[in-house]
């Protein structure tokens, strides 16, 4: 499981791996406020990871400080950045970044 921060100043979280064209292994993040659990409760909540012109994204269902979410696929191998975003009314904050590792190839 990953831990992620809203903390922007923190290294990377990850990475986590994964293949191109492939989708919905389900990823885990507990996610912390300054080192601190938050309690996500009435959150809605997605992964999101620039890539390019636009991002990809999954929504994340949330559970006590976890936020879980389907890998979204990516089209291209590469390193790249996401984060989860957390709503809850009008307050909306990102985590730190989450690196991702695309590689070729069947798993």
């Amino acid at each position: 499981m990953l831990f992620v921060d809203f903390d922007k100043s923190l290294p990377e979280a990850g990475p986590i791996a994964a293949r191109v064209g492939e989708a919905g292994r389900v990823v885990s993040a507990t996610v912390l406020d300054m080192g601190e659990p938050v309690d996500l409760t009435g959150s809605s909540a997605r992964f999101v990871a620039p890539y390019g012109e636009s991002a990809v994204e999954s929504p994340c269902s949330v559970e006590g400080c976890v936020a879980s979410w389907p890998m979204p696929c990516f089209s291209e191998p590469g390193r790249f950045f996401g984060y989860v975003e957390v709503s809850k009314g009008e307050t909306v904050a990102t985590t730190h970044d989450i690196a991702v590792a695309v590689s070729e190839g069947a798993a």
